[in-house]
């Protein structure tokens, strides 16, 4: 199998995490629940008396904020809030992602959601695997609206063939960048 093939097959099953379970203690870090039609999206916001601004993280296809939400000392540090929310399914989560078109809008009304907080202030949009796709779009979205992140950072962008995704068949495929 080649290294192409297995990175798009590599779709994980997102982690659950128990509905009463705290996600945790710190008392600058708040859990937040967003709806969203048919669902609401649980979040993590690191909130820090007078950040610089928000790094509005979006993670990969596995685990939940329980696994990816590490090290906010990192962040406290640089004096940036840290805004994640894990998508429907995810986590504390409810519903199911159906769709692109349903992924990227419940993306949109999380940002609509956090941004607000930080007028005047830096807005940085990570992204890392399924999450780059999202924040790539995201991006390219407000900055068409003239509101553009100050930075977008994308990490660990899956690169597939087309050969090797389209017998995939699945929505995300469409985030893999095709080299000929």
């Amino acid at each position: 199998m080649s290294l192409a093939s297995h990175a798009c097959k590599s779709v994980n099953l997102p982690s659950l995490v128990k509905y009463r379970q705290s996600a945790t203690t710190a008392p600058d870090i708040h859990e937040v629940a967003i709806d969203v039609p048919g669902a609401w999206l649980s979040a993590l916001h690191l909130k820090l008396p007078n950040p610089k601004g928000v790094v509005f993280f979006l993670h990969g296809n596995a685990g939940s904020l329980e696994n990816w939400f590490v090290n906010p000392e990192f962040y406290r540090h640089a004096n940036y809030d840290l805004f994640m929310v894990d998508y429907r399914g995810y986590g504390k989560s409810t519903g199911r992602i159906e769709s692109e078109a349903q992924l990227r809008a419940d993306v949109c009304a999380v940002w609509a959601t956090v941004v607000p907080q930080y007028t005047g202030r830096k807005v940085v949009v990570y992204g890392r695997s399924l999450g780059s796709g999202l924040a790539a779009g995201l991006a390219a979205e407000m900055g068409s609206a003239n509101h553009p992140p100050d930075l977008t950072v994308l990490a660990r962008w899956r690169i597939c063939w087309p050969r090797q995704c389209a017998p995939a068949k699945s929505w995300w495929a469409r985030y893999c960048p095709t080299w000929s």
